[in-house]
Formats: structure tokens, sequence, C-alpha cells
């Protein structure tokens, strides 16, 4: 990714590219890499709109600890099932982003990049896309600290609730450790995608 920014930030003058935001000259070699982000991307407003709805079950979840009975932490369980559930949702989107970011840093990077830029301006236009979604994803997590609060009391209550309620579990424990070490991240979205960039530099691609 450091390829991409560097020619930005270089000391010499910036170079002058045009930017093709209607993708009306998209070239054969990148179609393949485009649908395949855009077909990945396609929700992301939804998935935007689902998180500023967020409002999660503070209320319930303060009652169930201060005034610990059946009834209470059943109405806090039954609230918190649809918002985990929410939660899992975002996680998944964010593996789908992790696969797909790479596969454009890397038609972007492999070879001249300047020319890659210009060349290549529907990947572009994804790869600037994906940014502008992980930027506002993370805003939108930090912002909310209903999230956090949620999935750290679901996970407190999961083990006692598999017995009781064994069907309405959204999140078992597996992914739901993977779930937590995601959102324990001020900002998940680009944590991931960095993470996935590396290894992808790491192991498979080459960039120059």
């Amino acid at each position: 990714m450091g390829n991409v920014f560097s020619i930005f930030g270089s000391g010499d003058s910036v170079p002058d590219i045009p930017l093709d935001l209607d993708c009306t000259n998209t070239k054969p070699d990148e179609v393949e890499v485009y649908k395949y982000a855009t077909k990945i991307l396609q929700p992301t407003e939804a998935v935007l709109k689902s998180l500023k709805q967020y409002t999660g079950c503070g209320e319930l979840i303060r009652k169930a600890i201060s005034t610990p009975n059946r009834q209470n932490e059943e109405e806090a369980w039954n609230a918190l099932c649809p918002s985990v559930s929410k939660l899992k949702d975002y996680y998944e989107f964010a593996q789908k982003i992790a696969e797909a970011f790479p596969q454009l840093l890397k038609k972007l990077c492999t070879g001249n990049v300047e020319n890659n830029l210009r060349n290549y301006q529907t990947v572009l236009k994804c790869f600037g896309d994906v940014l502008h979604f992980v930027s506002q994803w993370d805003d939108l997590k930090m912002t909310n600290p209903a999230i956090q609060n949620d999935f750290s009391y679901y996970r407190r209550t999961l083990q006692r609730n598999k017995g009781n309620q064994s069907d309405k579990i959204p999140v078992q424990d597996e992914l739901a450790n993977k779930m937590s070490l995601f959102y324990a991240y001020s900002t998940p979205m680009l944590k991931i995608i960095t993470d996935a960039t590396l290894e992808c530099i790491n192991n498979v691609c080459k960039i120059n």
C-alpha cells in the first residue's frame, strides 16, 4: 500500500493523475478484479446504514447486572441475540473486504505504480471506495460504545445461556473469540485490511 501513496509524498512534484469516477474506460485486464471487488462492495451502504442505527442493549444489560434475576437476564439475552447477529454480519463482511483489498492493491502495485494509477482507473476507484467505507465504518464504531459493551456482556453470559437457550445462540465460542479480537481494536476495519495487506506482501504479492 505504501507504494501507492509514496508517489504522492516523495518530495517531488505530485503526478497529475486524472480520475475517471464514472469508470467509462475500464481496461480489459482489470475487468476481473473490478467485478470481483464491486460484488463484494455492493452491500456497503446497507452495512453503514445498519451500523448507524445500532442502538445496543445497554439499559437491559445494566438492569440484568444491577438486579440479577431470571426475568431481567432473559430480557437482556433476548434483546442481545439480534444485536449480536448484526455484529456477526459486520465481522463476516469485514472478512470479505479483507479478501478483496489485497487484490486491488496487487493490481495497482505490480509494475510501474504511476502508470497503473493512470491505466487502471476502475480498480483505483474501487480501491478508494474500500478506503472510504473503512473510514466511515470505523468512525461509526468508535463513536458507539454499545457495540463493545453488548459483545462483552454476550461473551460473559454465553456459557450460562448455552444450557438454557441452546437454540438461540447466534455466535458460538470459536467465532466469538475471533469477533472479540476484531472489535477490541478502535479501528477494526483498518486493522483487518492492514493485516490482509501485510499477509499478501509476505506470502503472495510481489510489490515493487
